[in-house]
């Protein structure tokens, strides 16, 4: 969950203007601690992000100009458009073999328009891909104790 806190941040932070409309990082972060705990809840996020081509200035797409970086007029886009997709459950500790977890549309953040079409678990390659759905309990038992890797799309 902090590396996934961490993502979130990165990308608000990193925003440069209001078109993107982003809730703020603490309100985010508050609505996924107080989340019901039981079965466990996960956060999701797909943000779509420009980044500026590495190339931009090779390509022709900026040119500096008295000391400040602009866009050739008439070249394609300086940017690229990235994809940023990541879940996390709340908790990452259990006291059993068997692990619950739900999917929360309030812990659903996206700025790509898209609508979720499904939502898949995979429980440490044990079972293969299992289907979610929304705010509906998926749960497994594992065979035995350790540490989980634990596949989610």
């Amino acid at each position: 969950m902090d590396t996934w806190k961490m993502l979130y941040g990165g990308i608000f932070s990193s925003k440069i203007n209001n078109n993107a409309n982003l809730t703020l990082p603490e309100t985010v972060f508050t609505a996924i601690d107080n989340a019901p705990g039981n079965p466990v809840p996960l956060a999701m996020m797909h943000f779509q992000y420009n980044k500026l081509n590495d190339n931009a200035v090779s390509l022709k797409l900026l040119q500096v100009v008295n000391n400040q970086i602009v866009e050739v007029p008439g070249a394609a886009s300086p940017y690229l458009t990235k994809q940023l997709f990541a879940v996390a459950p709340q908790s990452l500790y259990f006291n059993s073999l068997t692990a619950s977890f739900v999917f929360k549309q309030s812990l659903w953040f996206s700025n790509s328009g898209k609508t979720v079409q499904k939502l898949e678990i995979n429980f440490n390659n044990e079972s293969g891909y299992k289907a979610a759905s929304w705010e509906a309990a998926v749960s497994y038992t594992f065979s035995k104790e350790g540490q989980k890797t634990i596949y989610f799309r």
